[in-house]
């Protein structure tokens, strides 16, 4: 075998050829790293996007069904006063009508309350006044459970947005 003279210009020039393939290599290494990086991050923004857009329609369903909710008991609550008052109403003019019929007031033992009104009939009040204290224990009470119930509605709700 003969051996050839080998430069040291060609030597350098093999050198550089080598280090510029490594260097290459490192470059297309790092690119695809950098690309595989900014799909990741692409992919978790979506999944937030996602995310966000699943808690938000939960939310607005929340808020739709605790709308709903609270109309109901608005509803109902105004249902059982109207009834309540009717009724109450209906006793007082039924006392009334046997007031002016001229029944006697037998003397005894009276009889036990019957709610807000029998309390403030036994109170020594005038009949219309009794009437409207008995109407604003009524009101006063239906507020008071119109308040509780729309309270527990306020919990559930917050236990669904969580």
């Amino acid at each position: 075998m003969i051996a050839l003279p080998i430069s040291p210009k060609l030597i350098g020039v093999g050198l550089l050829v080598a280090a510029l393939g490594v260097q290459t290599y490192r470059l297309h290494d790092m690119t695809a790293k950098r690309d595989a990086a900014v799909a990741a991050k692409k992919l978790q923004i979506a999944a937030y996007r996602e995310a966000a857009v699943r808690v938000t329609l939960r939310h607005q369903e929340a808020a739709r069904q605790t709308e709903q909710e609270q109309q109901r008991i608005s509803t109902d609550a105004s249902t059982d006063y109207q009834q309540r008052l009717a009724a109450v109403r209906l006793r007082a003019k039924a006392a009334a009508d046997t007031r002016s019929a001229g029944a006697a007031h037998l003397p005894g033992v009276p009889d036990a309350t019957g709610g807000p009104d029998g309390a403030a009939c036994q109170a020594g009040l005038s009949p219309a006044d009794a009437l409207t204290a008995t109407e604003q224990a009524i009101q006063l009470d239906a507020l008071q459970k119109w308040v509780r119930k729309q309270q527990a509605v306020g919990k559930v709700v917050d236990k669904l947005g969580e």
